[in-house]
């Protein structure tokens, strides 16, 4: 029988592996009833209740999430018996020895291990949903804890894998956006930079909250200059090399919030990190989450509004409209412009779909 607190956080962590593209409801596979008690009674042990789900649920394969790594194990590359997890723990014993670190306790229960570098583990008398801990060769010096359960560790692992396909289609659509930038003319190659990392992390440190991939790789591409795209509105910063980017966002909010206060409604909430400011107070602004989005709804205000509203676009669609605009007014100013079509450019839809 499944806890329901673990059946409902495990579904969910499939569901956001089958949104980006690790597999589909068919890809999913989990032990039977019957080959998770032939694991306990082979071993000699009982599996806390979180574990078990997991197993349950998931325990053979989700598509191609870990695939090649010590995690699940598939009907047909392992035998459900103790030799496997038996193994691992051996060869974990084997690390920490090199490492002249003590062997791990024996009612440890290793259940992930990558390269033989990297191990997790939890205690199988530390509750039904327990602390894992974790050692990296190389990185780590002794065991660590790693996270406060066995349910947070598994939802770290899907947040990683899908902040990764999350990273690389937003890296894909800033590229495009460079090359439309070239293509229509609004900018020259050496006139396009981004942030380096100090600038970026400066940021997040300063909100508390990691930025989403689009926004991310937006800056990293092109946030510092972008030549025409934007130039006279507070988006595209062209700071010198000793001004600081967090100076910069947080006058957008304090600006945004003296705004908000003249038409007499509370300030901005802590997670909003305000992007674009155009001339006479309209503001945009993202939502930021304790996990970083992929592709968040963008929101609005202007002076007179009786409060700010989602403008039912994505940061990426916004980018776009604001592309399109951009060109149309740098066509305006340049009746004779000739669009190079050699540069390439993007689709007009949205970063989404595809597969791992």
């Amino acid at each position: 029988m499944i806890k329901e607190e673990y059946r409902i956080a495990i579904e969910d962590c499939i569901e956001k592996l089958i949104e980006w593209g690790y597999g589909s409801r068919d890809d999913v596979d989990g032990y039977t009833e019957e080959e998770v008690v032939e694991i306990e009674t082979s071993l000699g042990i009982t599996l806390p209740g979180a574990f078990r789900a997991f197993l349950l649920l998931m325990g053979h394969r989700m598509g191609k999430f870990k695939d090649g790594e010590s995690m699940l194990f598939p009907r047909e590359s392992f035998p459900i018996s103790s030799e496997v997890y038996h193994g691992m723990h051996q060869n974990f014993d084997e690390i920490l020895a090199e490492n002249n670190l003590p062997p791990v306790a024996a009612n440890a229960f290793v259940f992930y291990d990558l390269g033989s570098y990297l191990f997790n583990f939890f205690y199988l008398d530390g509750g039904d949903n327990p602390p894992v801990y974790v050692f990296s060769e190389g990185t780590t010096e002794q065991i660590q804890l790693g996270w406060d359960s066995f349910i947070a560790n598994i939802q770290d692992h899907v947040n990683y894998h899908c902040a990764m396909v999350k990273l690389k289609r937003a890296e894909d659509y800033i590229h495009q956006i460079n090359d439309e930038l070239l293509r229509l003319g609004l900018a020259k190659p050496d006139e396009i930079s981004g942030y380096y990392s100090q600038r970026f992390n400066s940021i997040e440190d300063w909100i508390g909250y990691y930025l989403p991939s689009v926004f991310s790789s937006f800056l990293f591409r092109i946030g510092d200059n972008a030549g025409e795209f934007m130039r006279g509105e507070r988006m595209i910063l062209h700071l010198e090399p000793d001004q600081q980017a967090v100076d910069w966002y947080r006058a957008l909010r304090d600006d945004a919030n003296v705004l908000l206060a003249a038409d007499g409604l509370p300030p901005l909430p802590g997670n909003a990190l305000v992007f674009h400011m155009r001339p006479g107070g309209e503001f945009f602004y993202l939502l930021l989450i304790e996990y970083n989005g992929f592709d968040p709804i963008v929101w609005r205000f202007a002076p007179g509004m009786s409060a700010p509203v989602s403008s039912e676009v994505t940061y990426s669609e916004y980018m776009r409209q604001r592309l399109d605009e951009a060109y149309q007014q740098h066509k305006a100013a340049n009746p004779g412009l000739a669009v190079n079509d050699q540069a390439g450019g993007p689709s007009a839809n949205r970063p989404s779909g595809g597969t791992v």
